[in-house]
């Protein structure tokens, strides 16, 4: 029987109920559906997974920023493995939003954290007052710390001695804090193999949950947002990177006129809220039916 392994990791040994929406679909074209930790899959199979009729499908290996390395060299080894491996790599790191120009606004300060004079000029220069400190490659708000007034020595020097903490481990990026977070909100934009389904809202600084219990509601997006969103998805493809995605998110916020900011292209394991769309649920399904029949004639390329 055709198999798809939803990826998941020891924090959330079910799987995220979201994602299991999608199991009476697939049930009904003769598809099972399992949930599996990422790591377990890494340390108890053999060298790789290939399988015909066996799909694996990132959805909440929300630990592994924690396991880099690990995560890097298991996506190259699996076949089958959606969204690829190529397009996982690209969009772990952060540094991609340098190719959207409309990115909100970001420095990218690496890990040569040293000089605190050279931060600090980097920072002010920019004008920004409140900034936003995180590592490149991270997940929900795991080393995300808001600094006020960095107008103010202090707070700059807050911010620098937290930044170099983050670059022990990982590259680090700045961002301007912007506004409209708070009031209009984060907005994510889900796309399922390439087409807009559905939208949602989400609170400021949000914590790492299943799909649906972290404040977020169900939006109806405007011509404008999704003009925009699908604005960024073009772009990536664009790129040359991968293949068009079969599920992306675009989380955007409004910039200072009315327009909007891109804050991140949601690639390997964002919450799709699939529960708050038929529509979505069902294009899923298709796209991963559709993907079973490639493996099994062997054309997914990445």
């Amino acid at each position: 029987m055709p198999l798809i392994n939803l990826l998941s990791y020891a924090g959330l040994p079910d799987g995220d109920p979201d994602d299991l929406s999608i199991s009476a679909l697939l049930a009904e074209r003769g598809i099972e559906i399992a949930v599996r930790d990422w790591r377990t899959l890494e340390l108890n199979q053999s060298d790789n997974y290939s399988n015909d009729d066996t799909l694996y499908l990132l959805r909440s290996t929300w630990d592994y920023d924690s396991h880099y390395d690990q995560f890097m060299a298991f996506v190259d080894r699996v076949p089958g493995l959606i969204n690829t491996a190529a397009t996982v790599k690209w969009n772990a790191d952060k540094s991609y939003l340098q190719h959207f120009d409309k990115a909100a606004p970001s420095l990218f300060v690496g890990r040569h954290l040293d000089d605190y004079n050279h931060f600090g000029l980097s920072v002010l220069e920019k004008g920004w007052k409140d900034i936003i400190v995180k590592p490149c490659v991270g997940l929900s708000t795991h080393g995300v710390k808001r600094f006020v007034d960095c107008n103010s020595e202090q707070s700059l020097y807050r911010a620098w001695e937290h930044a170099r903490r983050l670059a022990e481990s990982a590259p680090v990026m700045v961002q301007r804090f912007i506004e409209s977070v708070e009031t209009y909100r984060e907005r994510s934009l889900i796309f399922i193999d390439g087409e807009f389904t559905h939208s949602v809202s989400k609170t400021a600084f949000q914590s790492m949950a299943p799909a649906g219990e972290a404040g977020e509601k169900a939006e109806v997006a405007s011509e404008a947002e999704i003009d925009f969103a699908q604005g960024v998805m073009d772009r990536f493809m664009e790129l040359g990177v991968g293949p068009c995605p079969v599920y992306a998110r675009v989380d955007i916020v409004r910039d200072d006129d009315n327009g909007y900011f891109l804050l991140e292209l949601e690639l390997i394991e964002p919450s799709l809220f699939l529960s708050y769309s038929a529509k979505a649920r069902q294009k899923l399904v298709d796209a991963l039916s559709r993907k079973l029949i490639e493996l099994s004639t062997h054309t997914i390329k990445d």
